[in-house]
């Protein structure tokens, strides 16, 4: 609603028989002395607004200022170039020029022209979209995908041990092979340092996990030896024959 109050502001001392008339006055084209004030009040609204909008949306104080400052730089910027092309196109329009090239370049500083407007439009486009190009590039550049040869690309769940073969049988019909297959032991909760699910559930006190990690099935998996992607942080690998019982 804010950034609404500018085109508004002309509307005040429009009567309502003008709105059914075609055409305007010359006299109209710019805003009166009373009407300078409201404008530059709003204009510092609109500054105000999109300040707070940049340092609520940014992760500190500083981005967020330097954000604001970025944006408040770039719209001078191009509110210059609309200014210095309207005056420069009228200065430098040569006498010999045919009608329609005249009469073009006159509409860029005629009365209620929106070369201005145009310009920031036109140009902050094109600063969103370089905007987009580098969060992209930045993005890929911390990002890789290693496509090597060997790397799965596809994960099947709960395929039963009276599956296993027709689900390899499928994919090597589609070009595909098992690089490696791992058993899966789902498991639930029973009891944490002693107590059971029901109290835990039932115990909204105290520091317990939350709901649905008491309720969720768990997927574990074994093997016999780490893979060269798993590392022993602490302790040691266990590789001699166990003599409890079972799970």
């Amino acid at each position: 609603m804010v950034f609404a109050l500018l085109p508004l502001l002309g509307v005040r001392g429009v009567p309502p028989l003008r709105a059914l008339r075609h055409g305007f006055d010359v006299e109209e084209a710019g805003p009166s002395g009373g009407e300078r004030v409201p404008q530059a009040a709003v204009l510092g609204l609109l500054a105000a607004t999109v300040g707070a909008l940049c340092l609520w949306q940014a992760p500190s104080a500083e981005i967020g200022f330097g954000f604001a400052g970025g944006l408040g730089v770039a719209t001078a910027l191009l509110a210059g170039t609309a200014v210095a092309l309207a005056r420069s196109t009228r200065a430098l329009l040569p006498r010999g020029a045919s009608y329609p090239l005249r009469q073009g370049i006159s509409n860029l500083f005629r009365p209620l022209n929106q070369t201005l407007s145009m310009t920031l439009t036109i140009g902050g486009g094109a600063f969103l979209l370089a905007g987009i190009l580098g969060v992209q590039d930045s993005l890929r550049a911390r990002f890789s995908v290693d496509d090597a040869a060997g790397r799965p690309n596809l994960l099947l769940f709960d395929v039963q041990p009276d599956q296993r073969a027709g689900v390899v049988e499928i994919l090597a019909n589609g070009g595909a092979s098992v690089v490696e297959a791992a058993p899966i032991v789902p498991s639930r909760i029973a009891a944490i340092g002693g107590r059971g699910m029901d109290e835990l559930r039932a115990d909204t006190a105290s520091r317990v996990p939350r709901r649905w990690a008491l309720n969720r099935t768990y997927r574990n998996t074994y093997r016999a030896d780490p893979t060269d992607t798993e590392e022993v942080v602490a302790g040691g690998w266990w590789s001699g024959p166990w003599r409890g019982g079972g799970l």
